[in-house]
């Protein structure tokens, strides 16, 4: 993980997956990471309206929190996963649509790391909610701190 940088009471950082850098920000104290698209300059961007940036923070916390979609997410995968194991099954598409035919090869080449994806988001849900419960953050005391300078 690169350097921790703070910008108008957030947290932004980087962090190297195998040469890919993604960039993540949060308030400080905040509970959780969320992604940020447009690397370093994209976080600063993003930043420079607080009160804008704690709104799309609370819109993405409230996505990953979100239990009963992340179990639903889970099950849908699980279903196609076993879908595509069958013996009988074929993937949709034929001659005459090749591309189609591809796509659904490759959806099935994915399905076992569509299921752990779908396992650790609702983990992490879980992981989240009662986090929250046992420490829920004050978003008024935020903005009292950092949205009015």
């Amino acid at each position: 993980m690169a350097a921790i940088h703070v910008k108008n009471g957030f947290e932004y950082f980087g962090e190297n997956y195998a040469g890919r850098w993604e960039w993540y920000f949060r308030p400080i104290g905040g509970p959780a990471k969320v992604a940020i698209h447009g690397g370093r300059a994209g976080a600063e961007a993003l930043l420079q309206i607080p009160l804008a940036a704690m709104e799309r923070y609370q819109r993405a916390l409230q996505t990953l929190s979100d239990v009963a979609k992340a179990e639903d997410v889970l099950q849908q995968a699980q279903l196609f996963s076993e879908t595509v194991r069958r013996p009988g099954w074929r993937p949709e598409g034929s001659s005459k649509n090749p591309q189609q035919l591809a796509r659904s090869m490759r959806a099935a080449a994915r399905s076992p790391g569509m299921v752990d994806r779908a396992q650790r988001a609702l983990l992490a849900a879980q992981e989240l909610n009662a986090q929250q419960t046992a420490n829920p953050f004050d978003v008024k005391q935020w903005t009292t701190l950092y949205a009015t300078k």
